[in-house]
């Protein structure tokens, strides 16, 4: 495990002794970092991550872009070898992620009851748009397909603070919205039903 730049993405995998199995890195010169896991239909793991610019991973390969902005983060999805830590594949989703690093959840990953794996990404810009996007994650070779997209009808999330899937494949998202024209702040939720359309929302 090295540096590979100011601060890398970290996954790691330690036995019910807490023993360290394995552990690799990503990371580039920006800020980068690992997310979300979860257990995959076959055992695997599925790692949602973000990376600034551009970043290498465990190995030696490169994804995202040199000329894209500083100060921007794009979601990157793994499929890992449960057993050694080795990539199986590595995605670069091109979806922006919100800048409050601190809050995983605007980069989630979902197994749904049929193995398929979703991708929830969550960016905020100034405006009252909805940055919210949803996208199917092919779980052989990692291809990307986007199923839901920014809607004008659904106000803005700034931040996730929880996303959720149940055992019906309904996707709950909680977080906080700024008002442009009150200049309040609001909570709100929000249920997306297996279908991926949103059901109801809560402010």
């Amino acid at each position: 495990v090295y540096s590979k730049g100011d601060i890398d993405g970290y996954y790691a995998k330690y036995n019910q002794d807490g023993d360290l199995l394995w552990v690799n890195t990503f990371g580039g010169s920006h800020y980068d970092m690992a997310e979300n896991i979860q257990i995959a239909a076959d055992g695997n793991l599925i790692v949602s991550g973000r990376i600034e610019k551009n970043a290498t991973f465990a190995d030696g390969e490169e994804l995202g872009s040199t000329d894209s902005s500083f100060d921007h983060w794009y979601s990157v999805i793994l499929k890992l070898d449960s057993e050694t830590g080795n990539i199986i594949w590595k995605t670069y989703t091109g979806n922006r992620v919100e800048n409050d690093y601190e809050l995983p959840a605007n980069n989630s990953v979902f197994i749904k009851n049929d193995g398929t794996i979703l991708s929830l990404t969550n960016n905020f810009d100034w405006s009252n748009s909805d940055y919210i996007k949803i996208s199917e994650i092919n779980p052989t070779d990692g291809s990307i397909s986007l199923l839901t997209s920014e809607s004008a009808e659904n106000k803005a999330f700034y931040s996730l603070y929880d996303a959720i899937m149940d055992n019906d494949n309904n996707i709950y998202i909680t977080g906080r919205y700024y008002d442009l024209i009150n200049g309040t702040w609001e909570t709100r939720i929000r249920k997306y039903n297996s279908n991926l359309a949103s059901d109801w929302e809560i402010v």
